[in-house]
This record gives structure tokens, C-alpha cells and sequence, in this order.
């Protein structure tokens, strides 16, 4: 059964994801997380490890070759970040306002965009409804996957970059192979708990 926690992972969570409230809602009334649509990326789910929890355990070969130390923190700060990008990113599409330029804009941590300025002065909005925007967007947090070793059972392998481990999941990852959903913010507390009252 997935643990809901408000802040915070496991002491030793192996890997941990960022994702928006969609992916929740989907994984909540199906049962499963589904894996990325992105053409360049079908199939797959991305997980960022934590060095140390993965020497200790059996799971520490895949590590070989890749970028690091991954700490705790750097990997808490990592995910947050890619947490809050992705939710914003879904309110962003949903909203019809999703352009090229977002993922440029905010690609590297810990760029502060200036979406005010966008949404005026290349958007040509008003001022009241670009505030509107940039503060629902600021509102956004996102929520953290803690997957259990059973997530393991599925093929994986170091990313591109060497900062993430990739896992092939063709049908998505199934919810007993999730131990933990850590909504970031106000708005995602009362979206989980929303779902699991819908259950």
C-alpha cells in the first residue's frame, strides 16, 4: 500500500522522481504510473539515485560510470526542482500557454524566470491576468515518487547524462512498487487527499 507523507522521503529512499498531479491521478485510479509518451523517451521512467543508500544495498553496479555523489540533499534539491518544472509545465499546457521557450527558461537550477515580464511584454497580457498565471504557477510544487526495491525487477540502466537511472516500464509502473507519494505543496496536499476520499 503507498504511504502518503507530507514533506519528506523515507531515511533511505534508493531513488525518487518528481512528477506532476496528473501522473498522481492516473496512478491513483489505475494503479499504475505511467511512463513518459515522449517519443525520444516511450517506455521509460526516469529515477534519480542517492549514492550512499545504493552502496549499501545490491542494487549498487548500475552506479559505476555515472556522475556523482549523489547526496541526499543534492538529490532532494534535484528532484524538487524537476518536481515544481513538471507541474508547471502541466498547468502550463492545460492552459494552452505551454511554449518552447518554458523548458529554456527554467531548464538549469536554480533559474528564477521572470514570467511577469514574459507574459506582458512578449505575450501582451494584462497585467491582472499575467499576475494570475505566474502565481498559479508559483503555486505548483509537484510531488516525489519514492519507488521500493520491487521497481528493480523491471530492466534499467544508467541515463545519458549519467545523473539518473532510466527504467523500462511499457505498461507503467505498477503501485506495489511505489512505497511513498510526497506532495511539495498546499495545493497538491489537498489534491491527494481529494483522490484517496474519491477512493
Amino acid at each position: 500500500m503507498i504511504e502518503k507523507t507530507r514533506g519528506w522521503v523515507s531515511d533511505k529512499p534508493l531513488l525518487l522522481r518528481g512528477t506532476h498531479q496528473r501522473d498522481i491521478q492516473y496512478l491513483i485510479e489505475t494503479g499504475v504510473l505511467p511512463s513518459s509518451k515522449d517519443q525520444n523517451l516511450k517506455n521509460q521512467l526516469y529515477f534519480a539515485p542517492i549514492t550512499k543508500d545504493f552502496q549499501n544495498s545490491q542494487y549498487s553496479i548500475p552506479l559505476r560510470g555515472m556522475d556523482g555523489p549523489f547526496t541526499r540533499k543534492h538529490t532532494l534539491d534535484t528532484v524538487r526542482f524537476y518536481a515544481q518544472l513538471s507541474a508547471m509545465e502541466q498547468y502550463l499546457r492545460e492552459e494552452g500557454l505551454l511554449y518552447e521557450w518554458f523548458e529554456n527558461m527554467v531548464d538549469v537550477p536554480p533559474n528564477k524566470p521572470n514570467f511577469m515580464a514574459w507574459f506582458m511584454e512578449v505575450e501582451h497580457f494584462s497585467k491582472q491576468k499575467a499576475r494570475k498565471i505566474v502565481n498559479e504557477l508559483a503555486s505548483r510544487k509537484g510531488f516525489i515518487i519514492e519507488p521500493n526495491e520491487k521497481i528493480f525487477g523491471f530492466p534499467y540502466a544508467p541515463g545519458d547524462d549519467g545523473s539518473y537511472l532510466a527504467f523500462t516500464c511499457p505498461n507503467g509502473l505498477p503501485s506495489e512498487c511505489i512505497d511513498r507519494i510526497v506532495p511539495l505543496g498546499k495545493k497538491e496536499v489537498l489534491f491527494l487527499k481529494s483522490l484517496f476520499r474519491g477512493q
